[in-house]
């Protein structure tokens, strides 16, 4: 019984201090990449990251619980400095597919076509960066990563951008986007990029404590993500030659978009609202972002039902619009004429995209 004790003892100590690890790693990645972005328009939690350790002095690759995969050449990462990495590799990847992800990443849909704001539609975003170290590593001139990222079908044509963290916008990133079927990616032509088995996230077999206070043994959570992956439909594939945030998209008909010189204001409250104004419509995959400085000269809205409109306030609660305020007939007759939009309150705190999904009901419309 004794020597059963302290062998649990250890593993018990054992976990503790692999978590401990594994978050202090987080951390020191998102302080990392986050010194160079702007301050967050909310209070959200962040979409976290997965690390994969990898040794890239062979190619090797990892695939995320969704069935995306990626695939990295040999010997293909330098410092900035142009040494090469002698250790183990950590990536860090993650992927936004929903409008309360994009929210809680707090990443918007803009694209500029000269002085002209359009907006994106999104077949799903991913993110990856490599550190070695505690550097954060480029890619070797020459050298890419291609993405597999798995999605529901490829009906949708899109083509490929990346994101400016200085500016909050999205460019146009030079490389075709290739739609593959399940089947053309499970051939052996293309599983012979990996040159090994691709590698499990670094939390594999341990546990973490959840909102409840319960553990949970993530294995058992990657075995359920796993089962019910995209990854037996259909992939877009795109290589690239840098590290940061990528997005499969194509932009926004606003055709039909009624201008409306708007305002926006919180029932019963009399300080004004100066948080951003988000908009999301029924069976589009995309979050349109209004500050308050466009409110008066570039807000405009699709007159259709269902639409949702709201604001994430200063103390954690979400402002919404009432469903009954917004009509086709009556977004119609606002048309270039001045429109205040009263917000109510919800006085449930919302942390995290999970959270922000199930009091706003987003994720919800735009799935078709």
């Amino acid at each position: 019984m004794k020597r059963w004790w302290k062998r649990y003892t250890k593993n018990k100590i054992m976990k503790k201090i692999f978590i401990t690890g594994f978050c202090i790693a987080s951390l020191f990645f998102l302080s990392s990449i986050n010194s160079a972005r702007k301050e967050r328009s909310h209070s959200l939690d962040d979409i976290p990251f997965t690390l994969y350790n990898l040794d890239v002095s062979k190619c090797t690759g990892f695939q995320h619980h969704t069935g995306s995969k990626v695939f990295i050449p040999q010997e293909a990462l330098l410092f900035k400095n142009n040494k090469p990495c002698n250790t183990k590799i950590t990536f860090s990847y993650r992927e936004l597919r929903t409008p309360s992800e994009i929210i809680t990443a707090d990443i918007t849909m803009k694209y500029f076509e000269g002085k002209l704001r359009k907006d994106l539609v999104t077949s799903g975003m991913f993110e990856v960066y490599a550190i070695c170290e505690k550097e954060t590593l480029a890619l070797k001139p020459g050298k890419t990563i291609n993405v597999f990222f798995a999605v529901e079908n490829v009906e949708t044509k899109t083509i490929a951008y990346r994101y400016d963290f200085t500016n909050s916008v999205w460019n146009n990133y030079n490389s075709p986007v290739a739609d593959l079927s399940a089947t053309s990616m499970y051939s052996d032509s293309v599983n012979q990029l990996w040159g090994s088995s691709p590698v499990p996230s670094l939390n594999d077999s341990s546990q973490i404590r959840g909102e409840d206070g319960e553990e949970y043994d993530i294995e058992s959570g990657r075995r359920w993500e796993y089962e019910n992956a995209l990854k037996n439909n259909a992939f877009k594939s795109l290589e690239i030659d840098s590290f940061g945030l990528y997005n499969y998209d194509y932009i926004l008909d606003k055709e039909n978009y009624v201008p409306i010189v708007a305002d926006f204001k919180i029932l019963n409250q009399k300080a004004p609202l100066t948080r951003m104004v988000y908009v999301v419509y029924p069976h589009i995959n995309s979050v349109l972002y209004f500050s308050p400085y466009e409110w008066k000269t570039g807000f405009s809205i699709l007159p259709v039902e269902g639409v949702k409109i709201f604001s994430i306030m200063d103390n954690g609660n979400v402002a919404m619009l009432p469903s009954t305020d917004l009509t086709e007939q009556s977004v119609k007759s606002w048309k270039m004429k001045s429109h205040t939009f009263l917000l109510v309150e919800n006085i449930t705190l919302v942390q995290n995209s999970r959270q922000l999904a199930s009091v706003t009901g987003i994720d919800q419309i735009v799935k078709k």
